[in-house]
């Protein structure tokens, strides 16, 4: 979504022509047809999406949407060319906009008309107004749908991992097993391996046990994604006691009737790292007598390129 981002604030730093009442610029490899999806801006600053129609689609197949104005405009191209119009015009939902700009963009990519995957979205949309009063936030969200993934790696070694998933009930570290413990990391941020350490015991190793982390790229795929729901079904549908697994998604916040299956993610990156003395870290012991006192909180991010030393494969898990 930050190439949307990026797009809306380059409409908005152009200038409107005189004789016109938008500025729209062609999503990156969106089309239906030869013709390109378009993110626009009005003279009035509001965002919208401009989406090709064929055939007999209308304005009237597509369901309306709170905080959303949805019409069909004619522009003139290479000839007469009906563009379905979504505008955002509540200044607090344009993120969300942006989300449902981005959900369609995909749906388009993969195949399909522009009233078919806009009132697919517009589905998804309406979910993400109803699941702001969820108590996990997108980032708790990621974070659960990364160990949720894990889980389901260490189930396809062999590996039952729900008396040892102690992440979500306080755990020093995400995952405990008998012989090594697990940190799990999850970004949606694409080219970015970085990743944020909230203490300085986080990534301590103390002996005999291991110490990985398990990085997870991921991309936002509403077409063709997985998401937590879908997830937590597959892991429960390899589970013979399912009992410790649930009572851990109830410690994470997670809600059985939880709204938030608009977001799906395709995995792009899952690469495992130990943390053994060429991992860059900061512990206790970087320091000279130990941790300084009167320090209570460190908090630091991680250039994954500086620890390719440290990369394993994931069957020393096994």
């Amino acid at each position: 979504m930050s190439q949307l981002s990026a797009l809306l604030a380059r409409l908005r730093a152009g200038r409107i022509e005189d004789d016109k009442d938008i500025a729209a610029y062609p999503v990156d490899q969106t089309f239906i047809g030869s013709e390109p999806v378009r993110l626009g801006v009005r003279v009035d600053g509001h965002p919208m999406l401009l989406v090709p129609m064929v055939g007999t689609e209308s304005s009237t197949d597509i369901d309306q949407a709170e905080g959303l104005e949805i019409s069909v405009l004619k522009v003139m191209e290479s000839g007469r060319v009906r563009m379905l119009e979504l505008a955002c015009r509540n200044e607090s939902l344009e993120s969300v906009f942006l989300d449902l700009v981005d959900n369609i963009c995909g749906r388009i990519r993969a195949g399909g008309s522009a009233v078919d995957c806009t009132n697919a979205a517009l589905e998804d949309f309406r979910n993400l107004l109803r699941s702001q009063s969820l108590t996990l936030g997108l980032e708790d969200i990621i974070g659960l749908f990364g160990e949720l993934l894990a889980f389901n790696r260490l189930l396809e070694m062999g590996i039952d991992a729900s008396e040892y998933w102690t992440g979500p009930s306080g755990g020093r570290h995400d995952f405990m097993l008998p012989d090594y413990s697990l940190e799990i990391k999850t970004s949606e941020r694409q080219h970015i391996k970085s990743v944020t350490i909230h203490a300085l015991d986080q990534l301590e190793v103390i002996d005999p046990q291991k110490l990985f982390l398990w990085f997870f790229s991921l991309e936002r795929d509403p077409a063709n994604g997985v998401g937590v729901s879908e997830l937590i079904e597959t892991i429960e549908s390899k589970l013979p006691d399912k009992k410790a697994f649930q009572k851990a998604l109830e410690n994470a916040g997670w809600q059985v009737n939880s709204e938030c299956d608009y977001l799906k993610w395709s995995v792009q990156v899952g690469q495992l790292y130990q943390i053994d003395d060429a991992f860059p870290k900061i512990t206790p012991a970087t320091f000279v007598g130990g941790k300084p006192a009167g320090v209570s909180h460190v908090e630091y991010r991680i250039d994954l390129d500086h620890a390719r030393d440290s990369r394993v494969d994931e069957s020393v898990l096994i």
